[in-house]
């Protein structure tokens, strides 16, 4: 069985910048893989400490590493480059400052095999040491997916909580899913969120297993954990916004009814929670023009379905913006002086 599964190949994508501290921990997990047949791909993204010396130093000891350097150009970018000279059957991507289960892409690749399918995904952790691996359960809960049903895992809680919903991290991809389509680097910190519902769609089948094979790992001064400035956060926010506007016409088929309509909930709300944090006069009118061009179409398709409350706060929020977050702020300050 062994033997069959390490015919085809896996390239392991690992974009990489000024992660000197965890860069070994993650290759050695890389390496040290039961599943043997990988074309582990480095792509040093400019990085200004010894990471690029150490992903020289590993191609020595190990001749499935290929290192690239480039200028800093972002993690899309630094994966859109692996990607271009990957040459497996399959395509997979860790972060630099994560590590992996040994087992995970024997793990992964197996639930391809078994039910025909064009993308697997783990379950996440996140740990603040080197030690944790998934012990052995019995309990295992594998779920498996048609395109439509793969596409709503992306906005389960289920999913959401465990890890699983946008990344690509915790997944193994047959390569042509990727044909014609690349991480838009426009999207510096939602690089994932931009592309997995376009992966998706691509799919005729997912599965998804409930074990814990990923960990990432909770850094203080990670992007995920660090601090963002006001004009990061208004990136965030715009890019996020901009995700949804290609959702909404990724999904106007038919048969993705349930999703569009999803997509559009969601970005009426995040287009409240954007003016809400936002401190410029020029955007925030354009916001409130975006929630109104997308108005009727959102009374049409969703209103029936929410609570008299929340109708209430769309309809407020379309004709009296400044008067919404008015009203929202002094209820956020009752309840905290409450508290």
């Amino acid at each position: 069985m062994i033997e069959h599964i390490h015919k085809e190949k896996i390239s392991v994508i690992i974009p990489i910048y000024n992660v000197e501290d965890y860069l070994e921990r993650c290759l050695n997990t890389v390496c040290g893989q039961l599943y043997k047949n990988l074309e582990i791909i480095l792509i040093d993204d400019g990085s200004t400490d010894n990471s690029l010396q150490i992903c020289k130093e590993s191609a020595k000891r190990e001749d499935r590493i290929k290192v690239i350097h480039q200028s800093n150009q972002g993690v899309s970018s630094a994966r859109n480059m692996g990607l271009d000279v990957a040459t497996g059957n399959y395509i997979a991507f860790v972060d630099p400052d994560d590590y992996i289960h040994l087992d995970m892409y024997e793990r992964l690749y197996s639930l391809l095999k078994k039910y025909n399918a064009d993308m697997s995904a783990c379950f996440s952790r996140g740990c603040w040491d080197s030690n944790y691996a998934e012990p052995p359960r019995d309990d295992i809960e594998i779920s498996v997916y048609d395109k439509v049903g793969a596409i709503k895992t992306v906005f389960d809680p289920k999913y959401e909580i465990n890890g699983v919903g946008v990344v690509v991290s915790n997944k193994l991809f047959k390569k042509n899913l990727f044909n014609n389509l690349r991480f838009n680097t426009q999207y510096r910190r939602a690089e994932d969120e931009q592309i997995i519902c376009f992966l998706l769609k691509r799919v005729n089948k997912y599965v998804i297993t409930d074990e814990r094979l990923y960990y990432y790992f909770n850094r203080p001064n990670s992007i995920l954990h660090s601090k963002s400035t006001d004009v990061q956060n208004i990136k965030e926010h715009l890019d996020m916004l901009n995700i949804y506007v290609e959702r909404l016409a990724l999904f106007r088929e038919d048969e993705f009814d349930d999703i569009y309509n999803i997509c559009l909930l969601n970005m009426m709300n995040l287009t409240i929670t954007s003016f809400f944090n936002m401190n410029d006069n020029k955007i925030k009118k354009s916001l409130v023009k975006s929630y109104r061009d997308q108005f009727n179409e959102f009374r049409k398709r969703i209103f029936s379905e929410l609570t008299t409350k929340d109708k209430i706060r769309f309809f407020t929020f379309k004709i009296f913006p400044q008067m919404y977050i008015l009203i929202l702020f002094a209820s956020r300050k009752n309840q905290s002086s409450n508290v």
